[in-house]
């Protein structure tokens, strides 16, 4: 609709000179503008102008001719430039309606006209070149021009509407509320001026409703989004079928449809949806003008396929979506966005059927977007992380690092698109950290992990807990924590895991669709509080929490079977470890049977419910001596056994149970058969690498505690063994004391040395010994394992074995979950099988070193008996099995002293005494003879018989190698204390090591140097370090007489005085040992 003019040309007549001339041309331009709105003929509309400027030539215009003259010239050069889209005739059109409302001062009454031309083509511009100023320019001609306008004029309504479309536009740039709300307030004024029956009703409808739905994007307020809805339907019943307009009012109707389903799920919506998009593609041309109702229709199939789940759906989006990009030429600004979306749709296909070539097809898709996409276009962020998507999808099922890679690369362009500052950054930063993690699994690099929690705190910063991702980066952030704690043991990382899943669970209220996740993920690191601190509270709230989630998970719900399983577990431990009540465990067995009623035979969770179900019935049998259910608790875990793929990694607990079962009620289940049967089945469990080491100790433990006889110092040796390698592979000192004070038996190793002497091994015995011992000292801080001591002489195979052992450690222990397919599993089993490969390539590696041709594997006697060529070592074997010493000397067999009458009861309470005793200063004496003759009688005096029978001379050195409580205890210091009577320290001189190893090592130190023995380069001398007060203690009276009176005696002496440098210097001492 144009502006009409006033009557600038009829005054013209007026003038009696070039009237004609000026009326010829004027004449002859109109007849050439009507001749190309009918034709299109551009030869047309150039005539036109042509005629226009004659008429402006000094020779014929007049002053007050020129604005009318102006605004015609500048209304043909705008149509000019509609048709040819060249911005030199919209820009001339401009300047000819700039000068026309030059010449038009307020007052004039072809101001209106011309402020309305400039705006219209300033709006144009601003649709060409997207320049805020001009936008600026055309809202302020407009409201100059709404001044101006009569109210309820044509005129006035005109102007309401451009100027509402322009506030719109103003709005899509900046995002300016008050913007929007302007636009509404104008829109719904230009509505106000078109009574049923007008003309432009329909358009002022739709423009309307345009805004309002806006606004709901924005706002998110369902009135808006009903109203739009209204004002589109109004609109369409005044667009009869056939109409040329009725094809924007069914798309635009179809638009709001979608989003209103998309808000309340009432399928109806989706339906209506589909209906106006199915007509409006009737009404659409062939050619170009096909493509956008084609793609619409598409995109409404393919939410309809998310909600039925039916292929059917998804076939009608991927072909209607090929249409479309048939007759889209790939130079067209939508083709890119078909692409995308097709991939979309075949990526949906690969979910539901698992078919790779339809992943392949979907990235082929992506790929070729991007080509066509221009660095910086808004739908190419959206290619790239759809892109990722589909390469870490081809990762977890293939395992190639490479699409991991590609995909990282991805996020990192996304989030360039997102500079800091960007409301959508946190999404970006949220996808990299999740691939992060996933190439930590893969690798177990501690900087990915590490970035991985940087990332997900920076996008948790960014998202306001009320936005949409703010749940998301809670939990991601969380499983990270949690990584890291399964790495490093700190339990900082495990309690913050625990704030963000209690915080993510505030933000899940009940009848929110992710509280039962948010509940599942709370408990299982519940459950790892538990496993780590034994607290009965965190395992108390964990019941609590599945138990809300089995609310949640109603009969016939997928995640049903996993929630009763979760749930029995934990009352099964509650059951074991606290409560004893009888109606916990019947309940955990209640919900493991009907999870198994609930799984299908072939279905991968199955075997672990028979293992549960198994454990609760032997523990049933235990409680009510009920034969029926030993027998199936038998039978329950022979078929796990049988059902669980080769490679799983639960396998290792299931043989330990049945072994367990065998051993222990041999007699119910056929006697000596199953006792044989049972030590392979234990052998099959410590043996099976696909399990983690955890579960492999376990089940060593399990072995020692179900065996007798010979095996028993094989089930012993395995158990060290797995000992040494779980320490082994953590990567802090910290995690190294909570692994050796939590989870392996503070005896262990004595209790190995006890079975070996038993059986007469007592170079065996000394073997087990060290070995339990070095294990003990790895947890203190200046300790160096064996893997420290590897990196100072290859810091490459150290980091490399650390970290292949923690990517078998996680392996283990998060493959073949519920939610992994079939092929998941078998490529999870095979990137097990070439970690554990390439393991063993590393271990064999470092035995080619010089000095670790037996690393990893337990100690031999030949190695350890040279720590006796300083002395004979005593060895002193605490265990509630037995107590007894080994003197073990140079080149001769070791001997044996047992010592009936030492007890472990015994040796703890005279450590009590001991430090009480010190407590008390002077009057703690008479408890310290008492200790001091208890171990004479008891421990030392049946050592020194034996030495005497050694023939070990008086006055020689030996050295002491106590366990248990006894290295509390001062040996050294022991006799009978009476008059006449010969106490320890009268026969031999006493020294301590810590391990043999330790001895060895010192002994090499001191004979490294070339030539003469290291001492017999320097004098012999003496270190004192005098500490007499210790924080807690009573201070000890004349340490620094005692140490002057020294000094006056001994050749040299080195004293340190300084209380803190004393301190750190004895540790240092010891440690050396």
């Amino acid at each position: 609709m144009e502006m009409e003019a006033s009557s600038s040309e009829s005054s013209a007549v007026l003038l009696p000179n070039n009237v004609l001339e000026w009326a010829k041309l004027g004449f002859l331009a109109s007849a050439a503008e009507r001749r190309f709105n009918q034709s299109g003929d551009v030869s047309d509309i150039e005539e036109a102008i042509g005629y226009h400027r004659q008429c402006l030539l000094p020779s014929i215009t007049q002053p007050r001719m020129q604005p009318g003259t102006l605004n015609q010239l500048g209304k043909c050069l705008r149509k000019k430039y509609e048709r040819q889209r060249l911005i030199q005739d919209l820009e001339e059109a401009i300047q000819c309606h700039r000068e026309a409302l030059h010449l038009c001062p307020s007052g004039n009454q072809d101001r209106l006209l011309s402020l309305y031309n400039l705006a219209v083509c300033l709006y144009s511009l601003y649709s060409e070149q997207n320049g805020a100023s001009t936008l600026a320019d055309a809202i302020e001609m407009y409201r100059e021009g709404l001044l101006l306008a009569d109210p309820g004029s044509n005129s006035r309504l005109m102007l309401l509407n451009d100027l509402a479309i322009c506030l719109h536009a103003q709005y899509k740039r900046n995002g300016t509320m008050e913007s929007l709300k302007e636009a509404i307030l104008y829109h719904q004024e230009g509505l106000s001026l078109c009574p049923a029956g007008h003309p432009d009703r329909s358009r002022s409808l739709n423009n309307l409703a345009v805004c309002l739905f806006t606004c709901y994007r924005r706002q998110g307020d369902i009135t808006d989004l009903s109203e739009a809805i209204k004002y589109h339907k109004e609109a369409l019943e005044l667009y009869p079928p056939g109409h040329r307009n009725r094809l924007g009012s069914l798309s635009n109707l179809a638009v709001c449809y979608q989003a209103r389903y998309q808000r309340d799920g009432v399928l109806q919506n989706l339906l209506d949806a589909i209906e106006c998009h199915e007509e409006a593609l009737q009404y659409s041309s062939d050619g170009l003008g096909h493509v956008t109702p084609l793609r619409n229709l598409a995109n409404c199939y393919f939410l309809l396929h998310k909600r039925q789940d039916d292929p059917l759906n998804l076939s009608k989006a991927i072909l209607y979506h090929k249409k479309a990009l048939d007759i889209c030429p790939s130079g067209y600004p939508d083709h890119p966005i078909i692409l995308n979306d097709l991939s979309a749709c075949f990526k949906a296909q690969y979910d539901k059927q698992g078919v790779m070539q339809d992943l392949e097809e979907a990235m082929d898709y992506l790929q070729r977007a991007l080509e066509l996409f221009p660095h910086g276009h808004t739908d190419r962020l959206k290619a790239i992380n759809n892109l990722a998507a589909c390469l870490q999808t081809r990762y977890k099922v293939q395992g190639a690092i490479e699409d991991l890679l590609q995909a990282i690369q991805c996020h990192k362009e996304a989030l360039k698109y997102r500079p800091p500052g960007d409301p959508s950054r946190s999404g970006s930063l949220n996808n990299l950290a999740v691939c992060l993690n996933s190439k930590y699994l893969h690798s177990g690099a501690i900087e990915d992990i590490e970035e991985a929690i940087k990332l997900n705190r920076s996008a948790l910063l960014l998202s306001s807990p009320d936005g949409p991702h703010h749940l998301a980066h809670l939990n991601n952030l969380a499983n990270c924590l949690r990584a890291r704690f399964k790495l490093q043991g700190y339990m900082r990382d495990l309690n913050e895991a625990i704030t963000c899943h209690r915080e993510a669970l505030e933000l899940c209220p009940p009848g929110h669709s992710d509280r039962s996740s948010s509940l599942n993920n709370l408990a299982v690191c519940l459950q790892a509080v538990y496993e780590h601190q034994q607290d009965i509270t965190a395992l108390e709230e964990t019941i609590k929490c599945y138990k809300e989630a089995l609310t949640l998970h109603p009969k016939g719900h997928p995640y049903r079977p996993t929630s009763l399983c979760n749930l029995a577990i934990c009352l099964h431990t509650q059951y074991e470890q606290q409560s004893k009540n009888i109606d916990h465990l019947l309940e955990a067995i209640q919900c493991l049977r009907e999870s198994l009623n609930l799984l299908v035979p072939e279905h991968p969770e199955r075997s672990e419910s028979l293992k549960y179900l198994a454990r609760c019935l032997e523990a049933r049998y235990r409680a009510q001596n009920d034969g029926s259910c030993l027998m199936e608790a038998v039978e329950r875990l022979q078929e796990a056994i049988r059902m669980a793929p080769q490679d799983h990694p639960s396998k290792a607990m299931m043989y330990a149970y049945l072994a367990s079962l065998y051993t222990r009620y041999s007699d119910n289940l056929g006697g000596a058969d199953k006792i044989e049967e049972s030590s392979i089945l234990f052998e099959k469990a410590t043996t099976h690498t696909p399990a983690s080491l955890r579960d492999r100790f376990n089940a060593s433990l399990m072995w020692i505690a179900n065996v007798n006889g010979p095996i028993e110092i094989h089930a012993y040796r395995r158990c060290l063994e797995l000992a040494d390698r779980y320490v082994l592979i953590r990567s802090s000192m910290t995690s190294r004391h909570e692994l050796i004070s939590t989870y392996i038996p503070q005896n262990i190793a004595s209790d190995a040395t006890a079975a070996a002497i038993r059986m007469g091994d007592l170079r065996k015995a000394v073997e087990f010994l060290e070995q339990g011992r070095t294990l003990l000292w790895s947890q203190m801080g200046r300790y160096r394992t064996p893997l420290e001591k590897l990196r100072e002489v290859n810091p490459y195979l150290a980091e490399e074995l650390k970290r292949l052992g923690q990517l078998l450690e996680d392996s283990a222990t998060s493959a073949f979950t519920s939610e992994l397919s079939h092929q998941s599993m078998e490529m999870e089993s095979r990137k097990y099988r070439q970690i554990a490969n390439d393991w063993d390539a590393v271990v064999t590696q470092i035995r080619g070193l010089h000095g670790f041709q037996s690393f990893l594997q337990p100690p031999e006697f030949s190695t350890l008996q040279p720590a006796a060529d300083g002395g004979p070592v005593v060895i002193v074997n605490i265990s509630a099995q037995r107590c007894d010493a080994i003197i073990m000397q140079k080149d001769v067999e070791p001997v044996l002293v047992p010592l009936p009458e030492a007890r472990m009861v015994d040796i703890r309470g005279n450590s009590a005494r001991i430090v009480e005793a010190v407590k008390k200063g002077s009057e703690g004496r008479a408890r310290v003879l008492f200790v001091l003759r208890a171990l004479w009688d008891d421990i030392v005096k049946p050592i020194v018989d034996a030495l005497e029978q050694c023939h070990i001379p008086r006055g020689s050195r030996i050295w002491w190698c106590p366990t248990s409580e006894l290295a509390l205890l001062p040996l050294h210091a022991a006799g009978p204390h009476r008059p006449n009577k010969l106490n320890l320290y009268d026969l031999y001189i006493s020294s301590y090591t810590p391990t043999l190893s330790a001895l060895i090592t010192s002994s090499q130190k001191a004979v490294l140097v070339p030539g003469p023995s290291f001492l017999e380069q320097r004098e012999p001398s003496i270190l004192i370090i005098a500490q007499p007060e210790t924080p807690g203690q009573i201070e000890i009276p004349s340490v620094w007489l005692e140490t002057q009176r020294i000094k006056q005696v001994a050749p040299s002496v080195e004293l340190l005085l300084d209380k803190h440098e004393a301190s750190r210097s004895l540790q240092l001492l010891l440690l050396s040992l």
